[in-house]
């Protein structure tokens, strides 16, 4: 769980800098963001720049705007792609419909995705990049 973090804050450090920048820009001026519920478990597909499809599954716990939990997808057993492994765990936040998720695999550590999209109604999409590679491409997963 700690090298989780660690991974986490040593990828994400930018971002959660500027929306920490950004929450405390917000003053007191009485309005706060709509708080979005996407605790549940999502099926969709990632698709990448060669227009390949692969299978995505999110299971998502959600704490204030904090997101934890698994993911699985990808193909294994694929060396010179970015299919590295089938899932792991998750860290993430949303805040209103934006929602920001890094996809942390169990093997090829080296290689998470990660994700930013928008909730629009049971729908999760957006885009991804793979961490140290010039990959990346759209995704979608839809409420089950």
């Amino acid at each position: 769980m700690f090298a989780q973090i660690r991974w986490f804050f040593a990828h994400r450090q930018p971002a959660l800098l500027a929306a920490s920048m950004a929450l405390c820009a917000c003053g007191g001026g009485g309005s706060t963001a709509l708080l979005t519920t996407i605790s549940g478990t999502y099926e969709g597909s990632f698709r990448d720049a060669t227009a390949s499809t692969l299978p995505l599954t999110l299971t998502l716990t959600q704490s204030g705007t904090s997101l934890l939990g698994t993911w699985s997808g990808g193909l294994t057993n694929t060396p010179n792609s970015y299919e590295y492994g089938n899932g792991g765990d998750i860290v993430g936040t949303v805040i209103g419909s934006s929602v920001s998720l890094d996809l942390m695999p169990e093997v090829y550590t080296q290689f998470g995705y990660s994700l930013t999209g928008t909730v629009n109604g049971a729908t999760i999409s957006g885009n991804f990049t793979i961490i140290n590679t010039s990959g990346g491409g759209s995704f979608t997963a839809t409420k089950t």
